[in-house]
């Protein structure tokens, strides 16, 4: 028998069973659209929405039989249906079907499923459908419905389904699934909804996963419309979250709610095992926690399934871009799950610890709304809102979200919580990517997102952890030392020899094309002469130090040299003995207890730190501490290899050298002083800023991840500072100067602005010196104190706070009341 033949025979029958007037409104698009409309005015009135239709008697097998024979004629002949796994089909018995829903209103993966069971098992192995509302709401499309055993959806018709012994089956994602976009034709779109899961649970059903794969390309959706059907409330007058924009024959451009000749895509429908989870009980279906696992099990089966379904398939319309795996990054939390959700959950103070979210707003319950306005770490500003999924406490947050069209680039979010002990959790985020992305565009995003989430992650931690993050911290909060300490004065030493960024620039063995000035702000450095070394450098800011301080090097307890580089003479980088040593030789300090303190950058806050402690325990009255760089040599070898801004070793084309040094001493009795001081070590980022010994010329190479070290530094420095801030009852607008650590004029800029966005708060003056010296390494904050004193800016009881982040990564701070120190160097305000 021919095609042909066949289908002549099948319409012969169809007139037999289907009156004359019911064709005319079943096989009429315009006649369906005026139907549902009335649907729509209705339930928009109160009047629809209220009939049942849960009669499982009223399926009629000769109908099944004859719709069952058109899918299969259209199944051998048009979709070259495949079919695989059906012997997984409990033969008897209630169980629930859960399928992926495609194709629009063409539910032609449902009648296929029905159809491979029914040819398997036999037409007394009844499977009964939920569906729609609209279905029952109209005279003759609910007679046609209850004849196909086709359900109202409700778990009130599943029970009756169950009860006779019967399958149901169910596509949870509904219109949300259906309606998917078509760069998403090959993904899992359940939607979050669980009432599947407490279903089978509560009425102790296994779950049959079934995975349609091909049928989402029977038209081809642009957008599915969640916004839109938001804003005028589809939900409420055609229950349905969504107003697709499709491609379909014969209408073209069209609405996804008109029947629609479905294209020949080829089509699979593949049928799972049973999942029964034994360990969990029909009150299960109560607790949020098991039944997120289950309803992650049953889709994660799915996503597998249908993934494998589409690796080697033809596709009709040329295949999708390759899915984006989900993304993980997991980081160990030092805190209860408790703490850790709380801050998930305070939209209102994500700008304090996040360093990507500017704003956020909304409810996290739900089918709640969340806004978020975001600037990525590449800088772009964007805003997304997004649907809250599941919401499971202290456990996991989901929601779904979008930035510009759903079909571009959309993400599923998960933050997951597991707890590894009292006081010890794995915080997990994970990104569902989706989307039409070009490839070009994944390769930059997926890396960038990964890095996102770890910056994040990070942030997190140090927001949660924070009470626990200072690692020393003087004076306590409520504390009352002995004694105050305050710094009583400040040296420096500058060589003579000044050397521009555009002389150092023309001096690089390969043509750069670097604008360094422009992308630094460092106009220009100094640099040691012949007779110029660390020692030198040190030993002239302590003679300097003390030429403004009211005591000799005799007086003096303690020497603390903080040097990183220790060059003594042209080529000779010494270590034994300790520079401190020969410093405090040079000034006279001969009773002073001395060392060497080696900290990065830090080091000289370090230093006063320290200094600061043991004056107000009583232990010293006084101390220096000092410090030489001669470190422009690293970026004489840099400018051997560095091409592009991208070179590990351009962050050394921004140093200079110098000299510092600072004695801290006893405060009398009820004045002013040091007020706070605070350092912690996040080692964990301490191989992003590397020094070696050269291999073939002089000296070492720096190598530096100076980007990554900035996010760290925004991301883990302000909740840092605010907390040593606020532990001391001080705020960021507190501060009259605020003298960061020197890197360049972008870096400081970009910082006052984060730590204002981060805060809510700015100082009143930030100081910038980079400009005319470099980064001159552990001297450079009081570099920048020295020159201010000098210039007689600040005014008696101005606060001063010094602000260190440096390579280890230290972030250290140390807050100042000016006193008579503005005095003693002979510029009244």
């Amino acid at each position: 028998m021919t095609l042909a033949t066949d289908l002549a025979n099948w319409v012969a029958r169809a007139r037999r069973l289907v009156p004359h007037p019911d064709r005319k409104v079943l096989l009429s698009p315009p006649r369906l659209v005026a139907r549902f409309a009335g649907f729509a005015l209705r339930r928009t009135m109160g009047e629809a929405g209220h009939a049942t239709a849960d009669d499982v008697r009223a399926r009629d097998p000769a109908l099944v039989t004859l719709v069952g024979d058109l899918f299969r004629l259209l199944g051998r002949h048009y979709f070259r249906l495949q079919v695989e796994g059906v012997e997984h089909v409990p033969p008897t018995g209630p169980m629930l079907l859960v399928g992926n829903h495609s194709g629009g209103l063409l539910p032609s993966e449902g009648f296929f499923t029905a159809l491979a069971i029914h040819d398997h098992l036999g037409a007394d192995r009844a499977i009964y459908a939920l569906a729609h509302d609209f279905l029952f709401e109209d005279p003759v499309l609910r007679r046609y419905a209850g004849r196909l055993g086709i359900l109202r959806a409700g778990h009130v018709s599943a029970r009756h389904a169950f009860a006779a012994g019967a399958g149901v089956l169910v596509y949870p994602g509904s219109d949300l699934d259906t309606f998917r976009p078509f760069g998403d034709r090959d993904r899992i779109v359940l939607g979050g909804r669980t009432g599947f899961v407490e279903l089978a649970l509560r009425e102790g059903v296994p779950i049959v996963p079934v995975v349609t794969a091909g049928t989402h390309e029977q038209l081809i959706v642009l957008r599915r419309g969640d916004r839109l059907a938001r804003r005028v409330g589809a939900h409420r007058w055609a229950r349905t979250e969504v107003l697709p924009l499709v491609l379909a024959l014969p209408w073209g451009l069209t609405t996804g709610f008109l029947p629609y000749l479905p294209l020949p895509a080829q089509t699979t429908v593949a049928f799972l095992p049973p999942m029964r989870w034994p360990d969990l009980g029909p009150d299960a279906a109560d607790d949020p926690a098991a039944v997120a696992r289950c309803y992650r099990d049953v889709e994660a089966a799915m996503q597998a399934t249908l993934d494998r379904l589409t690796r080697d398939r033809r596709y009709l319309l040329g295949p999708p871009p390759a899915p984006v795996p989900p993304l993980e990054v997991a980081t160990e939390i030092a805190a209860s799950p408790e703490a850790v959700w709380h801050a998930l959950t305070d939209l209102a103070a994500y700008p304090r610890w996040n360093p990507f979210i500017r704003q956020a707003r909304g409810e996290l319950v739900p089918g709640g709304r969340v806004h978020v306005r975001v600037r990525t770490p590449m800088g772009l500003p964007l805003r997304f809102t997004a649907e809250v999924l599941d919401r499971i406490e202290d456990r996991e947050l989901r929601w779904r979200g979008h930035v510009g069209a759903p079909w571009l680039a959309a993400g599923e979010h998960t933050f997951t919580i597991e707890a590894l002990g009292p006081e010890r959790v794995r915080l997990i985020q994970r990104e569902v990517f989706g989307g039409s992305l070009p490839p070009i565009v994944r390769r930059v995003l997926v890396p960038e997102t990964r890095r996102a989430f770890a910056i994040m992650n990070r942030a997190l931690k140090a927001h949660v952890e924070r009470p626990r993050s200072w690692m020393l911290a003087a004076p306590g909060p409520g504390a009352a030392p002995p004694h105050v300490a305050r710094i009583e004065s400040v040296g420096a030493r500058l060589p003579a020899q000044v050397l521009t960024t555009a002389a150092l620039m023309a001096s690089t063995r390969h043509r750069t094309r670097i604008d360094l000035e422009r992308l630094t702000g460092i106009r220009e450095r100094r640099v040691c002469g012949p007779d110029e070394d660390t020692l030198t450098l040190a030993i002239d800011a302590a003679r300097d130090c003390l030429a403004r301080s009211r005591y000799v090097g005799a007086d003096l307890d303690m020497v603390i040299s903080t040097s990183i580089s220790r060059h003594v003479g042209a080529a000779t980088h010494r270590f034994e003995p300790p520079l401190s040593l020969s410093i405090k030789e040079a000034i006279g300090a001969s009773a002073a207890t001395s060392f060497d303190l080696s900290n990065a950058c830090a080091g000289m806050l370090t230093g006063v730190f320290l200094l600061d402690d043991l004056v107000r325990r009583g232990a010293i009255r006084r101390g220096m501490v000092v410090s030489g760089e001669h470190i422009s040599g690293l970026g004489q070898n840099a400018t051997r290899s560095v091409r592009s801004i991208l070179s590990p070793e351009l962050a050394s084309l921004t140093l200079g050298d110098a000299g510092a040094a600072v004695i801290v001493d006893r405060a009398a009795d009820g004045r002013a002083g040091i007020e706070l001081a605070g350092f912690t070590t996040l080692a964990e980022h301490s191989r992003l800023c590397v020094g070696l010994p050269a291999p073939h010329q002089p000296g070492a190479r720096m190598f530096t991840r100076a980007r990554r070290i900035h996010e760290v530094a925004m991301a883990d420095g302000p909740p840092l500072l605010a907390e040593v801030l606020e532990g001391h009852g001080l705020h960021l607008g507190d501060v009259d100067w605020l003298i960061p650590h020197q890197t360049s004029v972008r870096a400081i800029r970009a910082g006052e602005k984060v730590l204002a966005e981060r805060t809510g708060e700015r100082p009143g003056h930030t100081i910038v010196t980079v400009d005319d010296y470099g980064n001159t390494a552990s001297t450079t904050l009081f570099l920048a104190l020295h020159r201010y004193l000098d210039a007689g800016r600040f005014a008696a009881g101005d606060r001063v706070l010094l602000l260190s982040v440096a390579s280890g990564l230290e972030v250290g701070v140390v807050s100042l009341v000016m006193d008579e120190l503005r005095d003693t160097h002979g510029h009244p305000h």
